[in-house]
């Protein structure tokens, strides 16, 4: 198969999905929200992305003549692409993390202050 009839399955292909399955943003966010509670953390549509990403790349290895993987890994890096534009994501969530670890750390401001000067 041709770089460009690879191109044109993987196109062909998110139609296809879309049609079976409706817009591809409810089922990465689905797949968000039921990853964080199977995994009890949190989880973005950029990192179920990412996962079918590594997927598909680990596949790759033990049938590399099959165009279906480079169709998938096309769709799937585009995905990661457009979940990185995303203000939820893996990064702000640990950035959130660190900022509420911090507050717990940090120490507690007294009410009263003793003076000094007495």
């Amino acid at each position: 198969m041709k770089h460009t009839d690879i191109l044109t399955a993987a196109a062909a292909n998110l139609g296809e999905r879309e049609n079976q399955y409706g817009p591809e943003e409810v089922a990465f966010t689905n797949a968000a929200r039921i990853a964080s509670i199977l995994l009890n953390k949190t989880i973005v549509a950029h990192d179920i992305a990412t996962i079918l990403l590594a997927l598909d790349l680990g596949r790759i290895p033990n049938s590399r003549t099959n165009d279906k993987n480079y169709v998938n890994l096309i769709n799937n890096a585009a995905y990661v692409g457009q979940y990185s534009r995303t203000t939820d994501t893996a990064l702000s969530q640990f950035n959130d993390d660190v900022a509420e670890m911090a507050s717990k750390l940090a120490p507690m401001p007294r009410t009263e202050y003793a003076n000094p000067a007495e």
